[in-house]
């Protein structure tokens, strides 16, 4: 066997989002982290991810904005898009294998995105090559089962005896419904525990962007083989959201006194829902445009004015106003 990194998403329950989840996980890895990284897709016969880059490349090949984005995509990175190899769970090794010999640049890791089947034959002899193995699941009971019935099999039969090289079996929540309740995975975690399998405390939410793939109407792309997700964007995003959101009351006391701090922080959110709303309408437009680059510089500069504007004018007299200031 090759000294690279075997990885395969896993799971006995088909429609969790296995493919999904290797393609993002490869690209990201690629891409972002800059890892060498291949695929084996041995989802026989869906081969989702093979067929993904093949209609992407279809795009490329026929499109003139596609063709100048890839173009300016591989000069920036200095390296092709990572090798997707169509195989099935019988040949994956041997295949991976052949791919790894006749690759100039090897990869660092492996994906290899099984069928959503423990049946189909060569599955479990794959899996026991695997270095880590993660195993999606949602918070449906019967999914829950079928997936704690797969490691349990999987651990006592093959890691516990030898049979398997798999250094980690690892668990994470997919699909996750922000409308359920948050003690629901408290108790499933509990119960897991017990079992002695570790759960990633990292939970991909039930979000369409996952299935927003390149083509020729929507320029915005997340699940992409080719192309980057906007991941930095959106870290960015997130911290600087949090630390705007814990900053919001504390500015609020300043200025309003407390008989009215509800209303104003309501009027407050009310407003940001219909600004985000409307910049999102307004953003997406200008991505399919192709001027989504000068926009943001546009909205930037809007936002330093209304900076400067709040720096020159809003200057508090008291840290916490009351009724009585």
């Amino acid at each position: 066997m090759s000294k690279e990194i075997f990885v395969a998403f896993a799971t006995q329950k088909g429609g969790i989002g296995k493919s999904t989840v290797t393609a993002l996980a490869a690209s990201y890895l690629h891409n972002v982290k800059g890892y060498n990284v291949a695929v084996v897709d041995c989802d026989d016969p869906q081969h989702s991810i093979h067929g993904l880059r093949e209609h992407e490349m279809g795009l490329i090949d026929s499109s003139t904005y596609f063709k100048a984005l890839a173009c300016d995509h591989f000069r920036r990175m200095k390296k092709n898009a990572y090798t997707i190899v169509k195989s099935n769970a019988v040949n994956a090794l041997d295949d991976a294998e052949r791919m790894i010999a006749t690759e100039d640049v090897k990869p660092d890791v492996v994906f290899f995105d099984m069928p959503g089947t423990l049946r189909s034959n060569g599955v479990i002899k794959t899996l026991s090559q695997m270095d880590y193995i993660f195993t999606p699941l949602s918070a449906d009971r019967f999914v829950v089962e079928s997936t704690l019935k797969f490691v349990t099999m999987f651990r006592d039969r093959l890691m516990t005896t030898g049979q398997a090289k798999t250094k980690g079996l690892y668990l994470f929540w997919t699909m996750v419904d922000g409308r359920e309740r948050n003690d629901l995975y408290g108790i499933y975690e509990e119960v897991i525990a017990e079992m002695g399998f570790p759960v990633l405390s990292t939970r991909l939410p039930d979000s369409k962007k996952f299935r927003r793939d390149l083509s020729e109407e929507r320029k915005s792309v997340f699940r992409s083989t080719i192309f980057p997700m906007i991941i930095g964007g959106g870290l960015c995003f997130g911290i600087g959201y949090g630390i705007f959101d814990a900053n919001n009351m504390p500015i609020l006391c300043q200025f309003i006194s407390p008989r009215y701090r509800a209303t104003a922080y309501g009027i407050m959110n009310m407003t940001g829902v219909f600004a985000g709303a409307a910049i999102t309408d307004i953003l997406g437009k200008s991505t399919d445009a192709g001027n989504l680059g000068h926009d943001f510089a546009m909205l930037a500069g809007l936002v330093l004015i209304a900076l400067l504007i709040q720096v020159i004018f809003l200057r508090p007299k008291v840290a916490n106003m009351t009724d009585e200031c």
